[in-house]
C-alpha cells in the first residue's frame, strides 16, 4: 500500500470519501460513527500532508510548497477564530474540521505532481513525459517549460 501511495497519492480520496459519509451518517445518528469518521479524515490529511512535505532527493520539493498548505491552514485558523469568537469553541473546532478536506486535497495535489517530478541538474523535470507505460495518471512539474519563452523572447532580441 505504502508504494501504491508514493506512485499515486489520489488513492488516499477512498479514505476522505469514507470518511465523508461516516461523517455525514454520524451527524444524523451517533456520535461514534461522527469521530470515526472524522478520525479517518484527519488520518487521511496527515497522510496527504506527509506525502506532500517529506524529504525525497529524488523527488524535488519546492519552496512554494510550504506556502500553499500554509495559506490553507491560515485560512481556516482564521475561520476558526472568528467563529470561537462570536458563536463560541464549539464553532471553532467546526471551522478546524472544515478545513480538513480541502488540505487533503490540497496535500494530495502538491503529492501528485512531486510523484511525477524528477530532478536533474537543470532543476525539476516531469518524469511523466518519459514514462509512457506508467498506470497512473498525473503532471509533474518542469522548470524548463517556464524558461523556453523567456529564451525565446531573448533569441528574437
Amino acid at each position: 500500500m505504502r508504494r501504491l501511495l508514493e506512485r499515486w497519492p489520489p488513492v488516499l480520496w477512498i479514505a476522505v470519501y469514507v470518511a465523508s459519509l461516516l461523517i455525514l451518517m454520524g451527524g444524523t445518528s451517533t456520535w461514534t460513527v461522527l469521530a470515526v469518521g472524522a478520525t479517518l479524515a484527519l488520518v487521511a490529511c496527515a497522510a496527504a500532508l506527509h506525502l506532500a512535505l517529506r524529504r525525497r532527493p529524488d523527488r524535488p520539493r519546492p519552496g512554494w510548497f510550504a506556502w500553499a498548505i500554509g495559506g490553507v491552514a491560515l485560512f481556516y485558523v482564521v475561520c476558526a477564530a472568528v467563529a470561537t469568537a462570536t458563536m463560541g469553541v464549539v464553532y471553532g473546532v467546526a471551522a478546524l474540521m472544515a478545513g480538513v478536506i480541502p488540505m487533503t486535497a490540497v496535500a494530495l495535489l502538491l503529492a501528485t505532481a512531486r510523484a511525477k517530478t524528477g530532478a536533474t541538474e537543470e532543476g525539476v523535470r516531469d518524469a511523466s513525459v518519459e514514462d509512457h507505460r506508467d498506470p497512473f495518471p498525473g503532471i509533474g512539474m518542469d522548470g524548463a517549460t517556464a524558461e523556453q519563452p523567456r529564451a525565446r523572447r531573448r533569441a528574437r532580441t
